[in-house]
């Protein structure tokens, strides 16, 4: 009986250094992987999205991985939308915009709105005395006037061509904004 018990207890302690080691082992592995989460997620907080996570396990901890995934996907195409509407319009307007569902509906919408088409008088005449340098000068500072109007009444972009702007401004909007 003692020799048996003393074999029970061996095997027994031997059982619970494997289990040990095996859990270990497979926490192990899973909090690294919670950790290349929680690296990559501090990442796309900063505004670098990197590469997708690999999807290693059909676990938990895979579907975290792909769910985080799908968001990080979510987040680069609301900020391509936001950067492209960005270049147009005033940032508050492009959000004001994709944060509405109606906004995206297809088609538009039928509203009354006041256009403005802008160009610098007598600008062909004027470019053909001056170098492309002092062209390009002579526009981005009438461009930068105009955008810092255009934006501070609301305006929306709708091209440049040449020493043009036409711009689309919402009359309601205009007047209602402080």
């Amino acid at each position: 009986m003692i020799r048996f018990r003393l074999y029970y207890g061996v095997a027994g302690l031997i059982s619970i250094l494997l289990i040990l080691v095996l859990i270990r082992f497979i926490s192990g592995k899973m909090v690294r992987t919670i950790q290349e989460i929680s690296r990559a997620a501090e990442d796309v907080a900063r505004g670098d999205y990197g590469p997708p996570l690999q999807v290693k396990t059909a676990d938990e901890i895979g579907q975290l991985i792909t769910s985080f995934n799908k968001m990080v996907e979510g987040l680069k195409e609301r900020d391509f939308i936001g950067n492209t509407f960005g270049r147009y319009m005033d940032q508050g307007i492009a959000k004001e915009l994709l944060s509405r569902p109606e906004a995206i509906r297809l088609g538009g919408e039928k509203r009354e709105v006041a256009i403005l088409m802008s160009d610098i008088r007598n600008f062909t005449p004027l470019s053909e005395t001056l170098n492309p340098e002092g062209t390009i000068k002579v526009i981005n500072h009438y461009f930068s006037h105009m955008i810092e109007v255009i934006q501070k009444h609301r305006g929306i972009i709708v091209d440049f061509f040449g020493d043009s702007v036409l711009v689309f401004f919402d009359p309601w909007k205009t007047l209602l904004s402080p």
